[in-house]
Formats: structure tokens, sequence, C-alpha cells
């Protein structure tokens, strides 16, 4: 997944829950700055939809950041602001022979742990074998 849409991900699932009250001041205010980015382009009422339709959210968002970079780096910034982890274990990863790994262990109790990707886009001209994988994660919510 590319950082654009990743982050449009990220910010369209906190202003989804914002809007059905789980949201902090942070969060609120974050979806107070896409409201207002969205208003300038006449799509403010976008954000009133973000619950049944996160979808159009994402698209629109992405669709914004693709015309500002700035507005890219001000959402980027204020996901960093709220402490949220994101994880990429092993991506995209690619060779011409074997792949071949083991003995992986990963443990995460502490941080804001978002969501987390492991073992994605995994390609090899031959083979691919993982053994001794072992993963634990204990979310924590904003």
């Amino acid at each position: 997944m590319e950082p654009i849409t990743l982050t449009a991900a990220i910010v369209t699932a906190l202003i989804a829950g914002a809007a059905t009250g789980a949201g902090e001041a942070s969060v609120t205010e974050l979806a107070n700055t896409v409201r207002s980015r969205f208003s300038k382009s006449g799509k403010g009422d976008l954000l009133d939809q973000a619950e049944e339709q996160p979808e159009v959210i994402q698209a629109e968002l992405i669709e914004q950041m693709q015309d500002d970079q700035e507005f890219q780096n001000r959402l980027e910034r204020a996901l960093d602001s709220l402490g949220l982890t994101q994880q990429v274990i092993l991506s995209d990863l690619e060779s011409k022979g074997n792949i071949k790994l083991q003995d992986i262990s990963l443990k995460d109790y502490g941080s804001h742990l978002l969501n987390t990707r492991v073992l994605s886009n995994l390609k090899a001209d031959k083979d691919i074998e993982i053994t001794g994988a072992h993963f634990e994660f204990q979310k924590k919510t904003p």
C-alpha cells in the first residue's frame, strides 16, 4: 500500500470513529481539518457519510493529498502527534532465487498500534519458505 493510501485509510478510520463519538479532542481536530479542506472544494458534506461510506472519504482524501503535498504533510504530522503506530514487517521482498525466513519474533505490548502488515508482497522466482515466525501484539487504542 502506498504511503498516501495508508494515510488516507488511517485518517478515514479515525474520522469514522470520531463520527460515532469515539473520538478524542485531537481526532476531532483532525476531522475538522479535513472538513475545512473538503468545504473549500465544495465537498464538506462528505464527512457526514464517514461511517457509512468510508471508501468515499478515503478516495477524496487521496485526491486532495495528490493535489496538495502540504495538506498531505499536515495530515501525516497530525497522525504522528497522535502517537499511533503502523508496523510494516518484511514487506516488498523480491528475489531472483529463493526467499528463506526463519526464527522471526516480534512482540509489541505498549504502542498505540493501529495496524500491522506482516509478510506482504513477497516475490521469488523459486521458493518462499518461512519457518519459526512468532508475532504477539496487544492493541492499545489511542
